[in-house]
C-alpha cells in the first residue's frame, strides 16, 4: 500500500466520526484507530514541525564500524521504528544529533524523532547499552518495524 493513500486515509479519519477504519488490499491489511485505547501509550509529540523539505528520501545501511568488535549475539538489540514517517536524527534543523555511534543510552532517552503529518514524535530508546549502529540516513523515509539502531544491550554480571 502507498504512503500517500495511508496518508489520505488517515487524513479522512481524522475528519470524520469514525473511530476505526479496517482495509485490506490483497496481501495488505491496515488498521487505524483513532481515539481508542491501545496496547502501549502513544509516543508524545513535539511541540514543533519541520517546514524545510526534505533532500533525501531514501534510506541506506551503514556497514558496521570496523573499528567495533562485534558483540555476542545475545547483547546486540536492533531498535525498530514504532511509526511510518520521516526519521530525523535531531529535534530541529541544525540541532545536535541526539545520539551518535558509541553513545551510551538509557531506557527511555530520545534516540531521534519521527515526523508524521507534520507532527514530530520522539523516540525513545527501550534498552540501555551502547549504540553500535545508526541504520538510516538522517531524512529518510521508514515504516513500521524499520530497523533504525544496533545496540549493544548491557551484558548481565
Amino acid at each position: 500500500m502507498e504512503i500517500q493513500k495511508i496518508t489520505h486515509l488517515m487524513d479522512l479519519l481524522s475528519r470524520s466520526d469514525l473511530t476505526e477504519l479496517h482495509l485490506q488490499e490483497g496481501n495488505d491489511v491496515l488498521k487505524l484507530v483513532r481515539g481508542g485505547a491501545l496496547d502501549s501509550p502513544p509516543p508524545k509529540p513535539l511541540a514543533h514541525t519541520i517546514a524545510q523539505p526534505i533532500a533525501q528520501q531514501g534510506s541506506a545501511v551503514k556497514p558496521a564500524d570496523q573499528a567495533t568488535a562485534a558483540p555476542a549475539a545475545d547483547t546486540r538489540h536492533v531498535f525498530k521504528s514504532p511509526m511510518v514517517g520521516t526519521f530525523f536524527r535531531a529535534g530541529s534543523p541544525g540541532a545536535a544529533p541526539f545520539v551518535e555511534t558509541g553513545t551510551q543510552v538509557a531506557p527511555g532517552q530520545t534516540l531521534g524523532v519521527i515526523e508524521a503529518m507534520k507532527m514530530l514524535t520522539e523516540i525513545e530508546c527501550d534498552v540501555g547499552g551502547k549504540v553500535l549502529e545508526i541504520l538510516v540516513e538522517n531524512g529518510a523515509f521508514v515504516e513500521f518495524g524499520h530497523p533504525l539502531f544496533t545496540i549493544e544491550t548491557r551484558a548481565p554480571q
